[in-house]
C-alpha cells in the first residue's frame, strides 16, 4: 500500500477510537457514548475494498474521537503504560501481529467478517445478531491468538445484556484498525519515536475538521 503519513495517523485513530469506546462502554453503558463513533468504529469491520484509509470510517469525520484519543493519550515519552487506552492498545497491537503471522487465524478473521457482512442486510451492521457473530470471531482470532484482554468497567455495565459482544465487536474493529495502521507502515516504534508528530498531526487534522 502506498500509505502517507495521514493514512496511518488515521488508522492509528481508529484504534484509539476503538479501545476509547470499549473504556467507555465498560464504564457507562451503551447509550452514554457517540452514536457516530460507535457506528464508524463498527462499520468499519465491514470496508474490505475501501477507495482510501478515510472511507474505512465513512471520511475523516469517521475517527473525531479518535484522533482526539491519540492527541490525549500520545505525550513526548509516549503512552502513560498505567491508563486503560493504553493498555488496550498494546493489547491490540499485539494480538493483531499474533493473527497477522498465522495464516489460520487471518483465514478465520477472512472468513468470519465476511460471513458477517453477510448477515447486515438482514439484522443490521450493530444488531444483536451480528455483533454477536463478530464477537464469535474475535473469540475464535484474538482469543486463541495470546493473552486475553481483560476489560475493566462497572460490573453492572459490563453484565449487561449485549454488551460483552459489542465490547468484543469493538475490540475486533480496533484489530482491524491496528492491521491497517501496520499496512500504512506503522509500529509499536512508530508509536515510541513519533509520539509527539503524531500528537501534533492528531491536532491539525482535527482543526481542519473543525473549520471545514
Amino acid at each position: 500500500m502506498n500509505a502517507t503519513a495521514t493514512d496511518r495517523l488515521l488508522a492509528l485513530a481508529g484504534v484509539f477510537q476503538a479501545v476509547t469506546l470499549v473504556d467507555q462502554i465498560a464504564h457507562r453503558g451503551r447509550a452514554n457514548v457517540d452514536a457516530a463513533a460507535l457506528t464508524a468504529s463498527i462499520n468499519s469491520l465491514y470496508q474490505t475494498d475501501p477507495d482510501n484509509v478515510a472511507a474505512v470510517y465513512g471520511g475523516t469525520g469517521g475517527v473525531r474521537m479518535g484522533l482526539q484519543a491519540v492527541m490525549d493519550h500520545l505525550g513526548r515519552r509516549g503512552m502513560d503504560a498505567q491508563h486503560p487506552i493504553a493498555y488496550y492498545t498494546a493489547c491490540v497491537l499485539f494480538l493483531e501481529g499474533r493473527i497477522h503471522r498465522s495464516a489460520v487465524l487471518t483465514q478465520k478473521l477472512t472468513e468470519g467478517v465476511r460471513a458477517a457482512i453477510a448477515k447486515v442486510p438482514m439484522f443490521g451492521a450493530d444488531g444483536a445478531t451480528t455483533l454477536t457473530h463478530l464477537s464469535e470471531v474475535y473469540q475464535q482470532t484474538a482469543g486463541q491468538a495470546g493473552p486475553r484482554i481483560v476489560v475493566r468497567g462497572d460490573p453492572e455495565q459490563i453484565k449487561a445484556m449485549g454488551t460483552a459482544d459489542l465490547i468484543r465487536s469493538l475490540l475486533l474493529a480496533a484489530i482491524r484498525s491496528a492491521w491497517l495502521w501496520r499496512q500504512c507502515g506503522g509500529s509499536r516504534l512508530t508509536l515510541l519515536l513519533q509520539s509527539r508528530r503524531l500528537r501534533d498531526s492528531a491536532r491539525e487534522l482535527l482543526g481542519a475538521l473543525e473549520t471545514a
